[in-house]
């Protein structure tokens, strides 16, 4: 088996173990494309990983790597002998963070993805809902631009509608791990209530946040809806895979309702029945991005700008 081989086999690995909707998705993807987003997720797992880590390693390996491609802009060496001598990093982390530099993807919004996984570690506790929007940017709507240029999107309107559907995802997440957040001393829903002993919530406690979860569910479909209309400019072979990923993630929003928002009790996902179902349920609506033209992308309104207000001035934002 040859060194890419072995790479690609235990990105997959990675992405089969800890992203079983991203798995599921790719499924509908190029050689290629389905390649690349792997080596992308394996290595942003394990950022997310380190920013988890309880005690000073993680965050002293974030800090490690802001310094890395802060200092990469100054120092044109060999980038593979520069991480091979980051003490702090495994071979195994090397060897994923290498794979992510020969995406060549953009450094500023790797340093965007980097500063809010640090605030991660540092101070965890949105009480606002512009902090939340930029959080979300950060941490997930980069992973969104990452993807656009994965995946060859080459219109600059591309990367607001990509910016739009990793914030969505990521509202859809905070709704979901409320309560695994707050056993880390983090709450990411914009209001003020503790994070300590949130398990123990009294009635009225768990009511508000519960209120809080359907206000976040509804600023995430403002970001999917606007998120979706920009299928259109990417490359045909990208877009169901792309809707997919889209609506499944949705769909947690909808179970979460429906569920009654027991944030307190069991997580809530997606089982594999019920994403072969909306995938079969989405392959007329799918239809329609698969045959657009590029006039008819051409013809679509604006992208809602009010959706960027909080985001100005950072990669790839609408201005």
């Amino acid at each position: 088996m040859t060194s890419d081989e072995e790479i690609e086999n235990r990105s997959k690995a990675i992405l089969f173990r800890d992203g079983k909707t991203f798995w599921f998705v790719s499924r509908f993807l190029s050689k290629k494309f389905s390649r690349d987003a792997a080596r992308l997720y394996a290595f942003c797992r394990m950022l997310d990983d380190w920013a988890d880590v309880g005690d000073h390693a993680g965050p002293k390996k974030l800090d490690d790597l802001v310094e890395f491609f802060n200092s990469s802009s100054r120092i044109k060496n060999n980038f593979k002998d520069r991480i091979s001598s980051i003490k702090t990093f495994s071979e195994e982390e090397k060897k994923l963070t290498f794979e992510f530099l020969r995406l060549g993807l953009s450094r500023p919004i790797l340093l965007q993805l980097l500063k809010g996984l640090q605030r991660d570690t540092e101070r965890a506790l949105i009480e606002e809902k512009s902090e939340l929007i930029v959080y979300a940017y950060r941490v997930a709507g980069t992973v969104g631009l990452f993807m656009a240029q994965i995946l060859g999107a080459e219109s600059e309107k591309a990367k607001y509608y990509a910016v739009d559907l990793g914030i969505a995802m990521q509202l859809t997440n905070v709704c979901r791990d409320v309560l695994e957040d707050a056993r880390m001393g983090r709450r990411y829903l914009p209001s003020s209530f503790p994070p300590k002993n949130i398990a123990e919530a009294d009635l009225k406690t768990r009511e508000a946040i519960a209120d809080c979860i359907r206000e976040t569910l509804i600023l995430a479909d403002r970001y999917y809806e606007s998120g979706v209309q920009g299928i259109h400019y990417l490359p045909r072979r990208c877009r169901f895979a792309v809707y997919m990923m889209a609506k499944i993630y949705r769909h947690i929003g909808v179970l979460i309702l429906s569920s009654g928002v027991t944030w307190w009790e069991e997580r809530v996902y997606v089982p594999i029945y019920k994403k072969i179902f909306l995938t079969l349920s989405a392959l007329p609506k799918a239809l329609i991005y698969l045959i657009s033209s590029d006039a008819q992308k051409e013809e679509r309104k604006e992208h809602a700008a009010q959706l960027h207000e909080v985001l100005l001035g950072l990669p790839g934002v609408d201005k």
